[in-house]
């Protein structure tokens, strides 16, 4: 159990990625629950004491399941890293275009109401969900290679 959380050599199948995700949202849910009933939820943050401890914990298992997930598809983990940074280049990027359209002042951006945020913003959302779409398409949906390939042996196999 160690190693599927923790190491991010070898392959991870849909299924096992699957699991993963089910798992961590199951001690989410468990973690936002006892920050209400024990009163540690940050109202001001909207994170709990719980559910950060959690998502804090998760942080390392998340990128070698992922990682794993990727040399299923006998894809490089560095695709992890390529796609993070592809969100956060498209969402700036998206921002400063949406902002352009729109002729907003981006040095007044306290003054600006919620449809002006919306309007510099929208095209910058838009794009970090298709990566993201992308993204979870490659993790979630498509299989993994059959049989063995350079990251290992097919998890699938029996």
């Amino acid at each position: 159990m160690l190693t599927f959380l923790l190491s991010p050599h070898g392959r991870t199948s849909r299924g096992g990625y699957w699991a993963f995700i089910g798992g961590l949202f199951v001690l989410t849910i468990i973690a936002i629950i006892a920050d209400e009933s024990l009163g540690t939820g940050g109202f001001d943050t909207g994170t709990g004491l719980f559910e950060a401890i959690v998502s804090i914990l998760a942080i390392w298992p998340g990128i070698a399941v992922s990682v794993r997930r990727f040399h299923d598809r006998n894809m490089t983990g560095w695709w992890y890293l390529i796609l993070l940074i592809a969100m956060f280049v498209v969402g700036i990027a998206g921002a400063v275009v949406g902002g352009i359209i729109s002729g907003v002042d981006f040095t007044a951006m306290e003054n600006m109401s919620d449809t002006q945020m919306i309007s510099v913003f929208w095209p910058g959302i838009l794009g970090v969900m298709l990566v993201a779409i992308y993204w979870f398409f490659i993790q979630l949906v498509l299989p993994g290679q059959q049989g063995e390939n350079k990251y290992g042996p097919d998890p699938l196999a029996k």
